[in-house]
């Protein structure tokens, strides 16, 4: 018999985890491609964190809500092999941009002058990361498929269909353990060096830190992203081997959803991470909520018109004009207009008289 409050309170966190996930990770790539400031290497695979999320946002949970409710898996064996090549790409997608971000942090923290990843780069890695996820994933539309049971109909990777205990495992060493063995021992390096550097000179001198405050912080939020990761992620994969190597590939269904309810997570929480750590991306989810002066005073724009080598030949001139109906005598245009006010000679006015003058 179905438990109706255990349905109802794993229907409300999968709810909750699909609402903030879908809002927040739209929110990072808004962000990311309005702002400028926030187009760096490392935003670029923070962009594809990104959509890896939305796709298991989009294509995945959606699924998983029925098998929830229904206690077994009711849909058609196309939409089983589906969800499941899903839950396999997005974190293997993760897990490699992940070992790209750490290594392009420890070149940015520890020889800076020696090597950099460009843009260029870093969309390349982006690329081989994606391609290398579906290549490892692809197996999985012949591992799995839909099994009727005595409890019900599954859909997962058993030990009955061939290669599936092999794809299991060897998807576990690709894209959990070898990633994970990687990261740690790169950011055992990068924490180190900070922390020598940190210690190198007087305590009370924090500016003497050859090592910017801003890539410090980048750090500490990078490896906060790993660790949720590969915590929430461990519990999925220890089911799906469990479920592969087991005969009748039956797990309870509590530990099933708990697992991957908590594999989802990262998926929202993620968001939360960028918004304490870079100030950047808060600034522009402001700006895209319209809580920032920058964004919501954008009908005072300027233009520069009259472009030529000589300066006196151009002209600032408002996008809100007074000959299309809109008022600009108190528009930023007016503060601004230093003919207007008299300081057309110079920006700002010095109070200067007699000996005073510091230009005799």
């Amino acid at each position: 018999m179905k438990d109706t409050a255990a349905i109802m309170l794993q229907m409300t966190i999968l709810l909750t985890l699909w609402l903030i996930s879908f809002v927040g990770n739209m929110l990072v790539l808004i962000v990311v491609f309005r702002s400028k400031r926030l187009q760096s290497t490392t935003n670029y695979f923070v962009v594809s964190l990104a959509s890896s999320d939305m796709l298991m946002t989009i294509f995945c949970m959606p699924f998983i809500a029925t098998r929830i409710v229904s206690d077994e898996w009711i849909l058609k064996d196309a939409l089983c092999k589906w969800t499941r090549f899903v839950e396999y790409l997005v974190p293997s997608v993760t897990a490699f941009i992940l070992v790209a971000i750490s290594t392009d942090r420890f070149y940015t923290i520890i020889y800076p002058l020696t090597f950099k990843i460009t843009r260029g780069t870093a969309k390349r890695l982006i690329m081989l990361s994606w391609l290398f996820a579906v290549l490892l994933s692809f197996p999985s539309f012949f591992t799995t498929e839909t099994e009727t049971m005595d409890k019900g109909t599954f859909c997962s990777v058993c030990s009955a269909k061939p290669g599936g205990r092999s794809f299991i495992l060897g998807l576990f060493l690709m894209v959990y353990v070898f990633p994970g063995v990687m990261v740690i021992s790169i950011y055992t390096k990068v924490v180190s060096h900070i922390w020598t550097v940190g210690i190198s000179v007087r305590t009370f001198q924090r500016t003497s830190n050859c090592i910017p405050r801003a890539k410090v912080k980048t750090v500490k939020m990078l490896i906060f992203v790993t660790i949720v990761h590969f915590c929430s992620w461990l519990p999925l994969f220890c089911v799906q081997m469990t479920k592969s190597f087991s005969n009748d590939c039956i797990v309870k269904t509590y530990l099933y959803v708990g697992a991957v309810l908590l594999a989802y997570a990262p998926s929202a929480s993620n968001v939360a991470i960028y918004s304490y750590y870079n100030s950047n991306f808060r600034r522009g989810c402001k700006e895209v909520f319209c809580m920032s002066t920058m964004r919501c005073k954008r009908g005072e724009t300027y233009a520069i018109t009259n472009a030529s080598k000589l300066r006196k030949n151009n002209s600032i001139v408002p996008l809100s004009d007074s000959s299309l109906g809109t008022d600009v005598t108190n528009s930023s245009y007016t503060r601004f207009n230093r003919t207007a006010n008299g300081d057309c000679n110079i920006a700002w006015p010095l109070a200067s008289s007699g000996t005073h003058n510091t230009y005799l």
